[in-house]
């Protein structure tokens, strides 16, 4: 659930419940199914960042091979 959730497909929601005695109690979780562009704009952002990461990534490695500077991959 938490995959789904990450992925912005579904969402949760706690829930409370009162006891004959009028205590309030925990509930069960309250599953929410969101409009599959949730989740096509949460991937969507996520290649954004990572082609970012990926672009800075690269101009350390062009800087580092100007310097002479030998950067290990990892």
């Amino acid at each position: 659930m938490d995959g789904l959730r990450d992925k912005g497909l579904i969402k949760t929601e706690p829930t409370k419940k009162t006891a004959k005695d009028g205590a309030v109690l925990n509930g069960n979780l309250l599953y929410t199914i969101l409009p599959i562009q949730n989740a096509i704009d949460v991937y969507n952002e996520t290649q954004m960042y990572l082609a970012k990461i990926e672009f800075e990534r690269q101009k350390v490695r062009q800087l580092a091979k100007k310097r002479g500077v030998n950067i290990k991959a990892g």
